[in-house]
């Protein structure tokens, strides 16, 4: 009798959870499309001109392929300040133009109205659109042996005195950049915790640290913003494509020598509003995880953790 009411319980919880998203969605996903919002302006404005990304990419395009899109991004560019553009906001107006170039070159007349009315901003220096890449280019940063990478990794939960510096976790950062998400908005943003009183703050109320927490001395707390999504459909799209970043940046620190812990953040509401509230963390940024860090001592003791076998998780349809 006693576990059906735990259970029962866990029902009533999972509730009280589902609320709570529901209204962090209310507030925090742009189902109300407000273009003068700048962050959401860039996101937004990166899924349109992604679209155009795509069609010049395809090696058979039809002629005057994406208009409409051409069209709709035009329009949410008239929504920025030119003396404050976003990153988006610039290479979307370059995007633009090239596909609009490609268009006039193919004799279609209507992109030239679209062509003169795009804003002009400062170059970001940075190539956009797309490019041509040979196979031996695609393939070149190819592992030699790929089982050995991946089957290396452990988590590792205790670490040596060595620091590891900032710029190696920067450069972890850098190398999970490449990670895929929802129409390229790349939504992810990391919290580095530096302070050695927070860090502790922090793991006092992550429920999967004991017994090693007290001597992390490097925290990443891997969150993504809702902002980018719209519908309703979208409304765990944070998770997917934050699940993606998370699971990047333990593989880049793995290829850079530096070890990892994933601490889940599966904690009640009331959790959630204490660890944004002690380390100032945005509400429009969904917490992830957790990731303490650190070097590897020359031994380790590390948990086997054995595979299920693959045909368990394999269906073939």
């Amino acid at each position: 009798m006693l576990e059906k009411f735990k259970s029962m319980g866990r029902c009533i919880l999972a509730l009280y959870g589902f609320l709570y998203d529901w209204i962090r969605y209310i507030k925090n996903n742009s189902w109300n499309k407000d273009l003068k919002d700048k962050d959401f302006r860039n996101y937004y404005i990166a899924k349109i001109y992604h679209t155009l990304e795509k069609s010049m990419s395809y090696k058979k395009r039809r002629k005057g392929a994406a208009y409409s899109n051409a069209l709709l991004l035009l329009r949410a560019l008239n929504h920025v300040d030119t003396n404050d553009p976003g990153f988006h906001d610039i290479i979307a107006a370059e995007v633009l133009k090239n596909f609009c170039q490609l268009e006039l070159n193919k004799e279609d007349p209507k992109f030239q109205c679209i062509a003169k009315r795009i804003p002009i901003f400062k170059s970001s220096g940075i190539d956009s659109g797309t490019k041509l890449v040979n196979i031996n280019e695609l393939y070149k940063g190819k592992l030699q042996d790929p089982e050995n990478f991946f089957n290396s990794r452990y988590t590792l939960r205790e670490y040596s005195e060595k620091p590891v510096a900032k710029n190696v976790v920067i450069r972890a950062l850098a190398l999970a950049q490449k990670t895929p998400s929802s129409c390229n908005m790349q939504g992810w943003h990391t919290y580095i915790i530096e302070s050695e009183q927070k860090i502790k703050k922090a793991l006092e109320l992550q429920s999967g640290n004991r017994g090693f927490g007290h001597k992390v001395k490097g925290l990443l707390i891997l969150t993504y913003d809702q902002k980018p999504f719209i519908s309703s459909s979208e409304r765990y799209q944070h998770w997917i494509d934050g699940g993606l970043h998370c699971m990047s940046v333990v593989y880049a620190l793995h290829s850079l020598g530096v070890s990892s812990c994933c601490l889940n953040w599966s904690e009640d509401p009331a959790k959630d509003k204490t660890l944004r509230k002690e380390l100032n963390i945005k509400n429009h940024h969904s917490i992830l995880m957790m990731l303490s860090f650190g070097y590897p001592d020359d031994e380790n003791n590390v948990c086997r953790s054995p595979r299920r076998p693959l045909d368990e998780s394999i269906t073939v349809i």
